[in-house]
């Protein structure tokens, strides 16, 4: 062997020994595009789990209840989660889950779960992603989203329970004496469920405006059947944040003695939409 070779043989034992050696210790890993991250767990109800990659692009959307299984999700991978989340929200509306017309308040359950510690500030960041998302998106305003970070221990916990992890965390702030589990819409319309919850975790309301709207087209109606609704108009010029949700129901309990609540509207103050969106089978 020429010098020469045993130069160039020299060259490429050395190179190849630093790429072992830079892999071993963790400063160069072949990567994976379809490698999952973060999971983000969707619960309307239907439930969702939406896996992503480091990009936050979809590479996996589970059902978690037959609800979810009547909605298309396939159309959906590659896409980036935030636009995936919308879309859901807008397809579970299209069906019937949830009505962003009515005088009904409805929750979104979204739960961040990074597959490891090093992921943690890219499922961090969704909720940052939905915030921007939500100054174009009708649907985004029109509800209130209550976010959730976990990790993967609990994720397998409800898995093994076959509940929705959303619900499972909410579920875990009250028991129920039966062992039932209760929906997102009937946990959050206790103020004290609400505020328990809110000493963990974060909620973005609805937005003021979208929820006035709502109200004065349902003033509107009023006004049509005769109604005197000048005094619920003051209120509405400056009704605060704090203040809506008190507000809507009185509208909302007007238009039932008027019998103009239509009979959906009239079925989720009852029982929370769908009639039983906590059943996780």
């Amino acid at each position: 062997m020429n010098k020469v070779l045993k130069k160039s043989l020299i060259i490429t034992l050395a190179g190849a020994f630093v790429l072992v050696s830079l892999m071993s210790f963790g400063f160069f890993r072949p990567t994976n595009v379809n490698a999952i991250t973060a999971i983000y767990a969707l619960d309307i109800n239907p439930s969702f789990e939406i896996s992503v990659n480091k990009q936050d692009k979809v590479v996996l959307i589970t059902p978690t209840n037959d609800d979810a299984k009547t909605i298309t999700v396939e159309d959906l991978y590659g896409k980036d989660s935030a636009y995936v989340i919308e879309e859901l929200l807008k397809r579970a509306e299209a069906a019937g889950f949830i009505d962003t017309t009515d005088l009904v308040n409805d929750y979104v359950v979204i739960t961040t779960i990074p597959k490891s510690e090093a992921d943690q500030p890219q499922a961090d960041e969704l909720e940052n992603k939905l915030d921007q998302a939500a100054k174009t998106s009708d649907v985004l305003n029109a509800l209130n989203v209550a976010f959730i970070k976990a990790d993967m221990v609990t994720l397998r916990l409800a898995q093994g329970k076959k509940v929705p992890v959303g619900l499972y965390v909410i579920n875990g702030m009250v028991k129920q004496p039966d062992g039932t589990y209760i929906s997102a819409k009937d946990f959050f319309s206790n103020p004290e469920y609400r505020a328990t919850f809110q000493t963990k975790h974060d909620i973005k309301a609805a937005k003021l405006d979208h929820v006035k709207a709502l109200i004065m087209a349902s003033l509107d109606k009023l006004d049509l059947a005769g109604v005197d609704t000048s005094a619920l108009r003051t209120k509405l010029e400056t009704v605060t944040a704090q203040d809506i949700n008190a507000l809507m129901a009185e509208v909302r309990a007007l238009k039932k003695e008027y019998h103009l609540s239509n009979s959906a509207e009239d079925n989720a103050i009852a029982h929370g939409k769908p009639t039983n969106p906590g059943n996780p089978n």
